[in-house]
């Protein structure tokens, strides 16, 4: 029973390395992506849009479904599969194509495989791992995991870009298309998300979720929706705080994925703050240097997320992940808000470091904490809705950040990542606030669970007392 739990875990991260293989290297280019295609800054906050609404959409409600499925191949594993089979084709599909429309249409379908595969992946984690201390485990084997794919993720482009300049030494770059190392890394991407969900799937093996003397597939789509808002509605108070709090730290994450690159850009490489479309060959060669570094600094922050993560793995109780989360948003929120201000590599590569903390804790210790108060039958909807932390506060910041972009900030991109790293950090000492008030009860508790026992063992010395001898 030990080897078969373990292989799980072991395949499960193997999982968790090739969704976030994908997840890291589409967001780390995303930016870089459509500024190629001719998309202006003002603009760039709408394209931005497509991860969080789809996840906002796909995530409860690919959990709800995997709820109420019933399979002879288990709950979830059916849509793992599906999910990641559309997230191949998806990659491979993007390089064929050199306009807009097309792309922001397979951007759209990779995000929906990718959040639907990684919703599905955490409630099988749920579900195969029942107690607190086994659950923190495998979520930090899987982040551990999930971060070497994030490295992989990050460093591809700037692997392939040193081939592609000893292959093709004369290439040139052409304003309005996507350079051809980033293409090529698409195909890449494809090949590592299909082998990864190849070999986990044909190790994990989900028992069968149909009742007794049943071999039909069946799920219960008729009252989806009517179920999933009743959820949502009734959702426990120790989850909806850390709803909130958790969605707050999403709001700085989400500005610093979308403008890190360009405060790169026009702070080091001289792109113009004013210029709001790439008009010139040496703009596009500006961006391209700041995409390659960026490469770098991720791979430097999820290296250092490893690192946290076997740290969490070995080291930490369960009773102390509150106090550690808050710890590590402080962190990285000081991380970010330091980046308008350097230009030089060792001192971008601390705050990518520091970032790298704050991300080894915002992959696991949420889910655990927020996995306390959730009802096993309601694991896969309740992690869906624990999703729109994520992807909601992305949808209001995508809406309103053009025009404080534009208006506010009169296109200087790390003003806003200086705004970025206050709000993470505002979100640690919410957490801190949040530590405070558990120990609290947890205390409250102790002294009247004592109270009790003293009060029982004195009537019990009455009742002895008076009992005749």
């Amino acid at each position: 029973m030990i080897t078969v739990q373990r292989s799980k875990l072991v395949y499960l991260a193997i999982l968790s390395f090739g969704i976030n293989f994908g997840f890291i290297f589409q967001l780390s280019n995303l930016t870089a992506l459509f500024k190629f295609l001719g998309i202006n800054d003002i603009n760039l906050p709408l394209i931005w849009l497509i991860p969080p609404l789809t996840g906002l959409i796909i995530q409860p409600l690919v959990g709800q479904l995997s709820d109420m499925t019933f399979t002879p191949f288990g709950k979830r594993r059916p849509y793992i599969i599906f999910w990641s089979i559309l997230a191949v084709f998806s990659f491979c599909l993007l390089p064929l194509f050199t306009t807009f429309l097309p792309i922001l249409v397979i951007t759209l379908l990779i995000d929906c495989s990718l959040n639907g595969s990684a919703e599905t992946m955490r409630a099988l984690t749920g579900d195969t791992f029942l107690r607190e201390d086994d659950r923190t485990q495998a979520f930090a084997m899987q982040a551990i995991f999930a971060s070497m794919g994030g490295f992989a993720g990050a460093s591809l482009p700037f692997i392939l870009n040193w081939i592609c300049n000893f292959l093709f030494p004369t290439l040139t770059l052409e304003v309005g298309q996507i350079p051809l190392h980033l293409k090529l890394a698409f195909l890449v991407a494809s090949f590592i998300i299909f082998s990864t969900v190849f070999i986990s799937m044909m190790h994990i093996k989900e028992k069968s979720s149909l009742p007794a003397n049943t071999k039909i597939f069946r799920v219960s789509y008729q009252h989806v929706f009517r179920h999933l808002w009743y959820n949502l509605c009734n959702l426990p108070k120790p989850f909806k705080q850390i709803f909130l709090i958790h969605g707050l730290s999403w709001v700085g994450i989400f500005i610093f994925w979308l403008y890190f690159t360009l405060t790169l850009a026009q702070n080091i490489y001289g792109l113009p703050t004013a210029s709001y479309a790439i008009a010139n060959i040496q703009s596009m060669q500006a961006l391209k240097q700041a995409s390659l570094d960026s490469s770098i600094y991720f791979s430097i922050y999820q290296n250092v997320s490893i690192l946290f993560a076997l740290w969490l793995l070995i080291f930490v109780k369960s009773n102390k992940l509150i106090i550690i989360h808050s710890l590590a948003l402080l962190i990285g929120g000081m991380g970010i808000a330091l980046v308008p201000f350097e230009s030089h590599f060792l001192s971008l590569a601390v705050s990518a470091g520091a970032l790298g903390v704050m991300w080894g804790s915002i992959i696991i210790l949420p889910y655990v904490i927020v996995i306390r108060n959730i009802a096993k039958e309601k694991l896969g909807v309740y992690l869906g809705l624990f999703n729109i932390s994520i992807t909601a506060p992305q949808i209001i910041c995508g809406l309103l950040l053009s025009p404080l972009y534009t208006f506010i900030f009169q296109g200087h991109a790390g003003y806003l990542l200086f705004v970025a790293g206050l709000i993470v950090v505002t979100s640690g000492c919410l957490w801190l606030l949040l530590a405070a008030r558990e120990q609290k009860i947890l205390d409250f508790s102790n002294q009247n669970a004592t109270m009790d026992h003293q009060s029982e063992v004195i009537y019990n010395l009455e009742l002895k007392n008076k009992t005749p001898k």
